[in-house]
Order: structure tokens, then C-alpha cells, then sequence
């Protein structure tokens, strides 16, 4: 069997992390996070209807740009 190690083997150093100190401003107080997420999940979850929404547009638009100006 292998011996049982004693003491430090390792040091184990923890590295305090740096606090940076900020004034709250009226900008930050204001700003509606929650509300900005909630808005970009919604973003996020509709971008491939609205891309397909703005093809089938496109194909419309084509389709009746080429009917007139076969004229």
C-alpha cells in the first residue's frame, strides 16, 4: 500500500478578487433589466419567423414587380 500522505502537499492560495467601486447613476437606476431581457429572449426566440416573413414579402414583391413591368 501506498503511503498516507501527511501535511501540505499542495499550498492552496485564494486570490481575493478586485471589487471596482462605481457610482450609481440616475442612468443605472433607471435602466429596466429585467425588461431588456424579456424583450431580447423574445427577439431571439421570433427571428426565424420574422426572416421568413420578410422572404415571403420579398416573393411577393417580385412577383407582382414582374407582372408590371412585363407591360
Amino acid at each position: 500500500m501506498p503511503p498516507q500522505v501527511q501535511g501540505a502537499c499542495l499550498p492552496v492560495t485564494r486570490e481575493q478578487p478586485t471589487v471596482e467601486l462605481v457610482k450609481v447613476l440616475d442612468e443605472i437606476k433607471s435602466f429596466n433589466a429585467y425588461g431588456k431581457l424579456r424583450n431580447e429572449n423574445t427577439n431571439a426566440r421570433h427571428v426565424g419567423v420574422r426572416q421568413k416573413m420578410v422572404a415571403e414579402a420579398e416573393k411577393e414583391m417580385n412577383k407582382s414587380g414582374i407582372s408590371s413591368c412585363s407591360l
